[in-house]
């Protein structure tokens, strides 16, 4: 069954041209396709546990998954590098609706379907691929940070690495290298210390003791730029340290230090815990982004001072 590509009525305005507009070092995350390779997606919570007979006559536990389930070839990420919304889509091709004055050129989705929860892309197969990789239910998305949706998700199934790559390690820790030269001292802080790596130092310091281990074992320093809570921690940080954001002890809330406009009321507990949980949760999505909007507006003006 083709998708629709009639787009939600919030985005009937936009370009074709206006979508897939990611920063040029988020696309370098994602490794291409040589000639004849195909990648494999498979689904992580469609299935139903079931008991079945195998050959012998025993009964086992299998996974039954649905028959076909279709992903809408269309979604929105947040590029960690532009701090910002991008539409992303997969298509193949368009076409024109209306006419006169009506008419208009729009996209074709394409069909994205898995079968029996698994799905596999080939290098033909270019815009799909590149979709998948970046799609937010992608568990193995290549985004740094990125956060899973609600509902189905899935997973790229890895080959088996009994013969390491070398070159392709190398090219795993130079976009290591690449993503960790964008951050500032506290996320770079943060990342340090989920590899348990000492955080009592400058932030070059900290550069170089990431760029080593990196190159020991890309995969590791990989899982933690993936750790959602190691992006909002440093912007928690960076937000109190430039007084974007303070805590009233008295009334026990978040406020926005210039406008006094309330962040978030936190009844109990430990409020920097409790921040943290909230802009991690789906609930807290708009005033992650709004904090994220006006600390870089600071920043942007502080900046233009020196």
């Amino acid at each position: 069954m083709l998708v629709t590509s009639k787009l939600p009525t919030n985005r009937s305005d936009m370009e074709i041209s206006e979508y897939n507009q990611i920063s040029d070092d988020l696309r370098k995350l994602i490794e291409p396709l040589k000639r004849g390779e195909s990648a494999t997606y498979r689904l992580t919570n469609a299935g139903v546990k079931q008991m079945a007979v195998d050959s012998a006559g025993n009964e086992v536990p299998v996974t039954k998954f649905p028959p076909s389930v279709n992903l809408t070839a269309e979604a929105t990420i947040f590029d960690p590098h532009l701090r910002a919304d991008v539409e992303i889509m997969a298509k193949q091709g368009t076409k024109t609706v209306g006419q006169g004055r009506n008419r208009e050129v729009v996209p074709v989705l394409a069909e994205i379907e898995f079968r029996d929860g698994l799905l596999t892309v080939t290098d033909k197969q270019v815009g799909i691929y590149e979709f998948l990789e970046l799609h937010p239910a992608n568990k193995t998305c290549v985004i740094p940070g990125h956060q899973s949706l609600t509902g189905y998700k899935f997973e790229r199934v890895q080959p088996a690495k009994d013969a390491k790559n070398e070159a392709k390690t190398v090219e795993q820790s130079i976009a290591v290298m690449s993503t960790l030269a964008t951050y500032d001292y506290e996320t770079l802080k943060g990342v340090a210390k989920r590899l348990k790596l000492p955080t009592n130092t400058d932030r070059d310091s900290m550069f170089t003791s990431l760029v080593k281990l990196a190159q020991q074992d890309s995969d590791r320093v990989f899982r933690a730029l993936a750790d959602e809570a190691v992006q909002v921690e440093a912007l928690i940080a960076n937000a109190e340290q430039e007084k974007v954001i303070e805590w009233e002890a008295a009334e026990r809330r978040y406020v926005y230090t210039e406008t006094r406009q309330r962040v978030l009321e936190i009844p109990s507990g430990n409020h920097q815990e409790e921040l943290l949980s909230y802009l991690l949760d789906n609930q807290g999505q708009t005033t992650r982004r709004q904090l994220q909007r006006v600390y870089d507006e600071k920043l942007a003006k502080k900046n233009k001072k020196k």
